[in-house]
């Protein structure tokens, strides 16, 4: 059986600060289970949505970025920079008609 890898010291400090946020925010389950067993189920309940809505918003974020680098590279082309490109350009601006 191959032995398990070691942590490095940057590993380990990102596994010692995602126990103390999960902690801060309740969402680790050892630190729910060791609250009141009647909040047991709706503390994992909640810890449960809000990582499930953190991802889902991650995802959408992620795919509104890729949008706006393929909307970039339409409207201003791939030779230059996104800051260069977009402080002397403006996209055109379309009049919406509201009545």
């Amino acid at each position: 059986m191959a032995k398990k890898p070691r942590l490095t010291v940057a590993q380990r400090k990102l596994v010692s600060e995602l126990t103390q946020i999960a902690d801060l925010f309740n969402l680790s389950v050892p630190a729910i289970l060791n609250e009141e067993p009647d909040s047991w189920t709706p503390r994992l309940r909640i810890a449960k949505d809000q990582l499930v809505r953190s991802q889902v918003i991650m995802w959408y974020t992620l795919v509104d970025e890729f949008l706006n680098v393929r909307l970039a590279h339409y409207f201003f082309g791939r030779k230059t920079g996104f800051h260069t490109t977009l402080a002397h350009k403006t996209l055109p601006i379309v009049q919406l008609s509201y009545s």
